[in-house]
């Protein structure tokens, strides 16, 4: 037996599919989204990871400024020196 939906023949187990389907996703999102968000657990790793991304970069530039003042100090120095 065919099911006719808008005009178009369905199969029954295109129509069984199409059923599984729609009723996997309506439950999904009509009850399931309130109580994932719930229900959901929080990692903690995601934060130490950017707190350690955040410390890396802030010591990369205090260390590249560190050593472009120790750069500028010596070509300052020396060619202080020669004048």
């Amino acid at each position: 037996m065919n099911l006719t939906v808008w005009n178009c023949v369905v199969s029954p187990e295109l129509q069984r599919c199409a059923d599984r389907h729609f009723r996997k996703y309506s439950q999904t999102h009509e009850t399931g989204s309130a109580n994932m968000s719930e229900n959901r657990q929080r990692y903690k790793w995601p934060w130490v990871a950017l707190a350690f991304l955040v410390l890396g970069i802030v010591l990369a530039v205090v260390w590249m400024s560190k050593e472009a003042r120790r750069v500028r100090d010596l070509n300052t120095t020396t060619t202080h020196g020669l004048k």
